[in-house]
């Protein structure tokens, strides 16, 4: 992945390229700044949340555990599954077909989907680039 800065025309259309960054590293850096969860920033530690197609996606374990719910990992002939479960709740999401996705060695997983899944509310505050979940109690 190139990103261009500039075009020069002159006799001849040149490009100025800025960054020579593979399209894995851009993703790297953060989209969100913060995952507010009842009150509490989460943290995300092996992955940054990224924005893809308007969906935030987020590291599923951290994700889950922070919703308290058991995470299993299942790969059978070749599909893999997450199977996330909590005392009245079984989600149950397929690797690399959408929404579900691996990034960077991490499987990720949209937000708003599971946190709204598991019974929370999910708010966008633009300004901040902030995720507001709030769970049930």
């Amino acid at each position: 992945y190139i990103r261009a800065k500039g075009v020069r025309f002159d006799e001849k259309p040149v490009v100025l390229f800025e960054d020579y960054s593979s399209l894995s590293e851009l993703s790297k850096k953060p989209d969100i700044v913060t995952v507010v969860l009842d009150g509490q920033t989460l943290q995300f530690p092996t992955q940054d949340p990224v924005i893809k197609n308007d969906s935030t996606l987020v590291p599923m374990r951290t994700i889950f555990e922070a919703l308290n719910a058991e995470v299993e990992w299942v790969d059978e002939n070749g599909v893999q599954q997450i199977i996330a479960k909590t005392a009245d709740k079984t989600i149950t999401m397929t690797i690399n077909n959408e929404p579900a996705q691996l990034m960077n060695d991490k499987t990720m997983v949209p937000l708003r989907a599971v946190s709204e899944s598991l019974d929370c509310t999910v708010e966008w505050d633009q300004e901040t680039k902030t995720v507001i979940i709030q769970s049930k109690k």
